[in-house]
């Protein structure tokens, strides 16, 4: 990845992040690395075992909402993965997709991280415990020679109508 691409994910990312509302929060999981990946971060001294922790944070908008439920919604979700294996491996995605009145969702977009490029698909659900919102999400990353898969959970909260 060319240093100008980087450039041009972080960018993006700071200025998504100003327009980011009360569905934006913490993320945490687990990927699956493939092999693959795994031989491009050897190649600049990243070592790894296929499962790594995931943290970051998501910066969701939602653009549009249905009376009859179905909203709108895209997302930016920086992470970094491998601190437990004493790396710091960044990744970045962008989604946009549909959510579901009854929680469930699902999205698509770019991924990029230091290993590879792809397409991200993403299904999951969102529950809500009073103010606060859960969501659950399964993403595969499919790259052009593997995929990675992740499982991340989360939390923001909502605020409350006076």
């Amino acid at each position: 990845m060319s240093k100008l691409g980087l450039l041009f994910f972080f960018l993006f990312f700071s200025s998504f992040s100003l327009l980011a509302d009360q569905l934006s929060g913490p993320r945490m999981g687990i990927t699956r690395v493939d092999a693959y990946s795994q031989q491009q971060l050897q190649k600049i001294d990243i070592h790894l075992n296929p499962y790594i922790t995931q943290f970051g944070w998501q910066f969701e908008r939602r653009f549009f909402t249905t009376q009859a439920g179905p909203a709108g919604v895209t997302a930016v979700i920086p992470l970094l993965g491998g601190f437990e294996q004493g790396v710091v491996v960044p990744s970045v995605s962008w989604v946009t997709g549909l959510r579901l009145r009854n929680g469930f969702e699902f999205a698509v977009g770019p991924s990029i991280s230091l290993a590879s490029t792809g397409i991200v698909f993403s299904v999951g659900h969102t529950s809500r415990l009073g103010d606060m919102n859960i969501p659950i999400n399964l993403a595969y990353v499919v790259t052009r020679h593997g995929g990675r898969l992740s499982l991340l959970f989360g939390f923001n909260g909502r605020d409350p109508s006076p």
